[in-house]
């Protein structure tokens, strides 16, 4: 009887659950995009188109990633994702340092910059990866996260000279 009951209450949260708002679908995000903005007020498509432009924002260097933490979610839970996130968009004006895409980032900062800041940026960088060794990386990457050229050329600190 038990599992009947169990069995019976499972199908219905299944079915209630198909019958909800419209989620993001990662596979085609720009018509996702559209229908889940069809049943929304001018208030809330306002507030929609606000928080994938800043979940997309911080996302630049790569928009799948973006794609992927909107994916099966409906439009009061993006909203809700980008109140939450800690990252401004103001802070997505110059590229940012990826831990999940170190070469791609990284490439992407040194497109942007002037041959001086390159010089700087690179030193900066390898000074920091050789502190942490081959082993301990990771935690510089983290560190470096979401970071730009500027904060990770200070993060190194002034340069003495001999």
């Amino acid at each position: 009887m038990k599992k009947a009951f169990f069995a019976l209450m499972a199908a219905a949260a299944l079915t209630l659950s198909s019958c909800g708002d419209p989620t993001f679908d990662k596979s085609n995000p720009e018509e996702s995009l559209r229908n889940m903005g069809e049943d929304l007020n001018d208030e809330q498509k306002l507030e929609f188109a606000k928080a994938t432009t800043k979940i997309i924002g911080q996302n630049l260097l790569n928009p799948n990633a973006a794609y992927e933490k909107m994916h099966g979610k409906t439009a009061e839970e993006i909203i809700e994702m980008a109140n939450d996130s800690t990252v401004s968009l103001s802070s997505c004006s110059a590229p940012t340092f990826d831990k999940n895409n170190i070469k791609e980032s990284y490439d992407a900062i040194m497109e942007k910059l002037s041959d001086k800041k390159k010089e700087e940026f690179s030193g900066a960088f390898a000074s920091l990866c050789m502190q942490y060794g081959e082993f301990s990386r990771h935690v510089i990457f983290e560190k470096m996260h979401g970071k730009t050229a500027e904060e990770i050329i200070e993060m190194r600190g002034p340069i003495t000279e001999k």
